[in-house]
């Protein structure tokens, strides 16, 4: 599905990414953890077509993405739930869930999207009315989620979810994110909360100054002492 080879990223002299590489099989859900500054969001983001790379290799299918730009990355199936969820504030909850099947031609699926995202999101269908900017924080990162989901996306990149939210919401957040899992939806979490990402996905990376320090399955990663005094308190 996705690989990405030897990967690097500099902002100016300051060098965000370093010779990163990883991939992410159909069907499965990888998490890339570490501290605030590791360069996880710029993984994403470049991945997403946002920030160029300086180096490096980005593949979906075997196709290399290239100079592609981010519209047409999402025409390939790729979708973003970017950091600080970024609804747009002065519409409904209804209608930014729409902006994300922007283009889309199937009304008939469109409106069955929407039913599922109700479905995956109750408190979302009583808020239907509702301008975004009103929501609560966890109730705007269900809308952000949802909105992606609106794409009906092959590979869903989530990029701190958790951030700012209460924790009986991360918890939602989480199960909701654990379903998407569950049914097969190919998603790359970038999370600093390493015990919710690590309880969603099969396999993880862990991020320092730009580098892959760690990487292996879940339980691997939860039983290597390093991993558990850095990220997931001893």
């Amino acid at each position: 599905m996705l690989r990405v080879t030897d990967l690097h990223v500099r902002y100016g002299e300051m060098e965000a990414v370093r010779g990163v590489s990883f991939e992410v099989r159909a069907g499965e859900a990888v998490a890339m953890l570490g501290a605030n500054g590791a360069g996880k969001t710029t993984i994403l983001k470049t991945v997403m077509g946002l920030v160029a790379p300086s180096e490096g290799r980005i593949e979906i299918d075997g196709q290399r993405l290239g100079t592609m730009g981010p519209a047409e990355r999402a025409r390939r199936g790729l979708a973003w739930v970017p950091e600080g969820r970024r609804l747009f504030p002065n519409l409904t909850v209804e209608d930014n869930l729409r902006a994300g099947a922007h283009g889309r031609r199937d009304r008939d699926a469109v409106r069955q999207d929407l039913d599922r995202v109700w479905t995956l999101f109750p408190v979302l269908r009583e808020r239907t009315r509702q301008m975004a900017k009103t929501l609560s924080g966890g109730e705007q990162q269900m809308c952000a989620i949802g909105r992606a989901l609106m794409r009906r996306p092959r590979l869903l990149l989530i990029d701190e979810a958790s951030l700012g939210l209460a924790p009986i919401l991360v918890g939602r957040v989480f199960a909701t994110i654990g379903a998407l899992v569950a049914d097969g939806l190919t998603m790359l979490v970038v999370e600093q909360n390493a015990r919710q990402a690590l309880g969603i996905v099969s396999r993880a990376y862990v991020l320092e100054a730009g580098r892959i320090v760690h990487a292996g399955a879940r339980e691997a990663l939860l039983a290597d002492p390093a991993v558990r005094t850095a990220y997931l308190g001893g």
